[in-house]
C-alpha cells in the first residue's frame, strides 16, 4: 500500500507525490551519481564484513610469512604453524577491536577471550578441511588461504553473533513525518549512513501540541532510504488508528503500554503481519508494568528524555539505570534493548544498549556523518 494521495492528518496538508521522492536509484539521476551512491551504499552496508575480510587476509598472510620465512625450518611444522596462528590471531583481534568494531576498553578482555575461542574453533575446522584435500597438505600457504576462504563466512558469522554482538552499535535516524522538506534535508546530510530509520508518529492524544502527521511521508521515507529497516514509533493513546493504515510501510513497531488499545492485540497483529514489535519504558511507568509483555516482544525501548517527541533534551539518569536493568534481562527474555533520546557522542559510552536512536546530535552537528560514526563506535570515550 502506498500513500501518495492518502492523508492521515486532520489539517489535510498537501502530501508529496511518489515522483518527488528522492531515491538512490532514481532513473533521472545522472549515472555517475547513481554509481557513486550505490558504491557508497555497498561499502556502508557491508563495512564490517569488508574490514573483517581485509584484516583476516592480512592475519593469514602474517601467519604464512612467519611459518615459511621467519621461523627456523628446523622447527616442526606444528610448532611453527601454531606460533604463526597465535601471531595472526593477535593481529586480527587488535585490528577488528580497534578499527572495525571499536570495542570499548572495559569490554576488551571479555571480547578477546570470546574472539580466541571462536578463532580456535575456526582454525580447527580449517585444519580438518585441509585433510580432505591431500594435495594441500604439502603446500601450507595454499592450504591456509584455501580453507580459510572456504570457511570465511562461517567464521565471520560466529564472530558477529558471539564476539562483537554487543560492541557494534545499530544506529537509527529519528525522523518525524510532518515535513517533507526536512526529510529531504536529512537525506542530503547523512545519505544512507544509518542502520535503520526511526519514524516518530506523535499525535494530539499523546501531546496536545503535536504537529499534524502525514502518513504519505512515511511512504516517502520508505522510498528514500531503500535498504534500512523502518521502525515506526507510535506515540499515541490509540496506536491501532495509525498502524492499521500502513502495515506495508514499516518493519518494526514500537508502542507505549499506557494506551487505550489492547497491547496484546497489537502484539498479535504484528506477529500476524510478520513485523517485529517493541514496548517502550518511560519514567512515568514501572518495570512491573512492562513485565507481562517482555516474553512476547523483540525490543524494549528506553526513552531517555523527559518529554518524548521533543529533540535536544538531556538524558535522565534514571533512564541509564533502567537500560542497565533491561540489558541484564535481555538474554532471559530474548529481546534487544534500544535507547531513544538524548544520545550524543559525549555520553553514548554510558548507554548500555546495542540499538541507538539519534536526531539532533547528528543532523545539527557540523559533520553529521562523522557524528553518526562516533555514536556507532562508542563515542568520544570509546576504544583508544
Amino acid at each position: 500500500m502506498t500513500f501518495s494521495s492518502v492523508h492521515a492528518s486532520p489539517a489535510g496538508e498537501t502530501s508529496l507525490q511518489r515522483s518527488e521522492v528522492p531515491s538512490r536509484t532514481n532513473p533521472q539521476m545522472p549515472i555517475r551519481t547513481r554509481i557513486l551512491r550505490s558504491a557508497r551504499w555497498i561499502i556502508w552496508r557491508f563495512r564490517f564484513l569488508l574490514s573483517f575480510l581485509l584484516f583476516g587476509t592480512l592475519s593469514i598472510a602474517i601467519e604464512v610469512c612467519l611459518v615459511e620465512a621467519v621461523f627456523p625450518q628446523s622447527w616442526p611444522l606444528l610448532v611453527r604453524s601454531l606460533l604463526g596462528f597465535v601471531a595472526g590471531l593477535l593481529f586480527a583481534f587488535y585490528m577488528n577491536a580497534r578499527f572495525n568494531f571499536r570495542v570499548r576498553r572495559e569490554y576488551f578482555v571479555r571480547t578477546f577471550f570470546v574472539f580466541t575461542a571462536v578463532s580456535i574453533f575456526s582454525y580447527t575446522a580449517n585444519l580438518t578441511a585441509a585433510k580432505f584435500v591431500p594435495i594441500m597438505l604439502d603446500h601450507y600457504p595454499i592450504s591456509r588461504f584455501f580453507t580459510a576462504g572456504c570457511l570465511f563466512l562461517i567464521a565471520y558469522t560466529l564472530h558477529r553473533r558471539f564476539t562483537f554482538r554487543q560492541t557494534a552499535r545499530n544506529l537509527g535516524l529519528a525522523i518525524y513525518p510532518t515535513n517533507g522538506e526536512e526529510i529531504k534535508s536529512a537525506y542530503q546530510k547523512v545519505g544512507d549512513q544509518f542502520d535503520h530509520l526511526h519514524v516518530d508518529i506523535v499525535d494530539s492524544t499523546f501531546s496536545p501540541n503535536a504537529a499534524h502527521v502525514d502518513l504519505a511521508l512515511v511512504d516517502q521515507i520508505r522510498h528514500t532510504w531503500t535498504w534500512q529497516p523502518l521502525c515506526l514509533h507510535v506515540m499515541s493513546r490509540q496506536p491501532l488508528h495509525w498502524v492499521e493504515s500502513c502495515w506495508d510501510s514499516f518493519d518494526w513497531l514500537l508502542i507505549h503500554i499506557d494506551v487505550e488499545d489492547d497491547v496484546m492485540e497489537i502484539i498479535a497483529r504484528c506477529r500476524e503481519h510478520g513485523r517485529k514489535i517493541g514496548v517502550v519504558w518511560h519514567h512515568t511507568i514501572t518495570l512491573s508494568d512492562l513485565m507481562p509483555f517482555l516474553p512476547h516482544v523483540d525490543f524494549v525501548v528506553v526513552l531517555g528524555i523527559e518529554k518524548p517527541g521533543h529533540s535536544g533534551q538531556s538524558i535522565m539518569p534514571e533512564a541509564i539505570r533502567m537500560a542497565e536493568v533491561f540489558a541484564k534481562m535481555a538474554n532471559r527474555y530474548s529481546f534487544e534493548v534500544m535507547f531513544d533520546g538524548g544520545v550524543t557522542p559525549k555520553n553514548v559510552h554510558k548507554v548500555p544498549a546495542r540499538y541507538l536512536v539519534s536526531n539532533s546530535s547528528v543532523l545539527r552537528s557540523e559533520s553529521p556523518i562523522a557524528s553518526a560514526l562516533t555514536l556507532m563506535s562508542g563515542g568520544e570515550h570509546g576504544a583508544k
